[in-house]
């Protein structure tokens, strides 16, 4: 509904009923505007038209106004959607391939932003997590909100598996992920890498202590399917050999 339009209907219920000329000068609007105005509120159901010479307008109740905008505009949209899906079929004919997903590489100073981005990439995990992290480096996951994040991913049905060297240091750590993922043991580990169905995030710590400000830490993510394929096959064979958590806590 146009703005003279809303003008000639409110006109019209202020006069109740009139003739052209009286309700274009009760709504402030050239007469010619008025007959406009005026046709198309009549297809729209808002006014009706006497069969008099000259004719004579009255308007619906407002309620019935109303309601016959929304089954106007609900049908606009109805036809829209119909359309647009039309169009988006075309279109999807005309597409000769799909469009390939862009390969990235970013490299990521500093420990804060790292754990940022691996906090992201477990948010949107959907069929797996596999982490390989350091002693230090499962006391800082458990510091550093990576325990919580694992947990959620696996209420979600996304499974997790985590190895790490667990010693004296972190056996509290380790006992808190052990309750939350599936935990294994690995000896001397220095390093840190986080595979999330197609994304890499792998990590070189200069310094290896507790600290997550610290910025002598590099990281490189990527989503380069090859590098994250190669990964896995390293994170499955690292994982066959690797002890699991429990027995390890009961030795220690």
């Amino acid at each position: 509904m146009t703005s003279n339009q809303a003008r000639i209907y409110v006109g019209l219920l202020r006069l109740g009923e009139g003739r052209v000329s009286e309700i274009a000068k009760e709504a402030g609007v050239e007469r010619a505007e008025a007959y406009r105005a005026l046709n198309k509120l009549s297809q729209l159901g808002l006014v009706k038209a006497s069969l008099t010479h000259p004719l004579r307008f009255a308007p619906v109740p407002p309620e019935e106004g109303v309601r016959r905008l929304v089954e106007a505009f609900s049908d606009k949209v109805r036809k829209m959607k119909e359309e647009a899906a039309e169009a988006v079929e075309l279109l999807r004919k005309a597409q000769r391939q799909p469009p390939r997903e862009t390969v990235s590489l970013e490299l990521i100073v500093g420990r804060r932003r790292a754990f940022r981005r691996a906090l992201e990439m477990i948010d949107r995990a959907q069929r797996y997590v596999y982490c390989v992290t350091s002693s230090l480096g499962l006391v800082r996951a458990a510091r550093g909100g990576i325990l919580e994040a694992f947990e959620d991913a696996v209420n979600r049905g996304v499974e997790v598996k985590m190895i790490s060297e667990i010693v004296n240091v972190n056996k509290r750590e380790a006992k808190l992920f052990n309750k939350v993922v599936k935990l294994r043991h690995a000896d001397q580990l220095n390093a840190f890498l986080l595979l999330v169905d197609r994304e890499a995030l792998v990590g070189v710590t200069i310094r290896e202590d507790t600290a997550l400000d610290t910025e002598d830490h590099i990281e490189l993510w990527t989503n380069s399917d090859f590098f994250v394929s190669q990964m896995q096959q390293f994170f499955e064979k690292a994982w066959s050999e690797a002890i699991d958590a429990y027995a390890k806590l009961q030795a220690s």
